[in-house]
């Protein structure tokens, strides 16, 4: 980020995942311990934010975070989700979220961001070249996953997409 960007912080990000919670669950979605998410199980999806200000909202949880998000996003059962569906209701997890967060670094930066579809990603959203400027842990109904923010601004461009 740059260096007169001090954003965003945890508060910030824990706000807007309370109130996705709200919003979609009907209960909070509280903050966890740090923690690892097996990379055979890992579902991670994200967003890129282009301006003034560029990099990436990354958020990473198990098959079994995907299937309770679908499950809760669409109003049916676990054991109804598909794997189709699941893929949804992360990549929305993540648009919300990157969504929300992209607003709050327009205002910041006083220049409107872009932000791109969410996608999933490879390996975890390793970015060995980026700084990582945020990594939270959340736990919704008991399923951990992580939201990340990482910095792109600096070294050399990249992310999801441009």
């Amino acid at each position: 980020m740059s260096q007169y960007m001090q954003f965003p912080a945890e508060l910030e990000i824990e706000t807007i995942v309370d109130d996705l919670g709200s919003v979609y669950v009907g209960e909070p979605i509280v903050t966890a311990t740090a923690g690892d998410i097996d990379d055979r199980d890992a579902w991670t999806f994200g967003v890129s934010i282009r301006g003034a200000w560029n990099g990436e909202v990354v958020l990473s949880g198990s098959r079994a975070f995907a299937v309770q998000a679908a499950s809760d996003l669409l109003g049916i059962e676990p054991c109804d989700v598909s794997d189709e569906d699941a893929r949804d209701g992360v990549s929305e997890v993540a648009n919300v979220i990157g969504g929300n967060l992209k607003a709050l670094i327009s205002a910041a930066v006083g220049q409107t961001c872009r932000m791109t579809p969410p996608c999933a990603m490879s390996s975890g959203g390793s970015f060995p070249d980026r700084a990582e400027r945020q990594r939270l842990w959340f736990s919704w109904r008991r399923h951990r996953f992580c939201v990340r923010v990482v910095d792109s601004s600096t070294s050399g461009g990249g992310g999801l997409a441009s």
